[in-house]
């Protein structure tokens, strides 16, 4: 439900102005890919303040 949830916001803002065809056009094309590198990115940071903490 939450890609629903999602692709609905996605289409809203795209509606009301608050994001451009370009913009829209790449997070559907990529979408999976974006929110899954978003996650991992935010792994990465969260892996990284951990190992940091545990060295002091």
């Amino acid at each position: 439900m939450e890609e629903l949830s999602d692709w609905n916001e996605l289409k809203d803002r795209y509606r009301n102005g608050s994001i451009s065809q370009a913009d829209y056009d790449h997070w559907r094309y990529h979408y999976p890919e974006d929110k899954s590198a978003e996650f991992r990115n935010r792994m990465d940071e969260l892996r990284t303040a951990g190992s940091q903490s545990e060295d002091k």
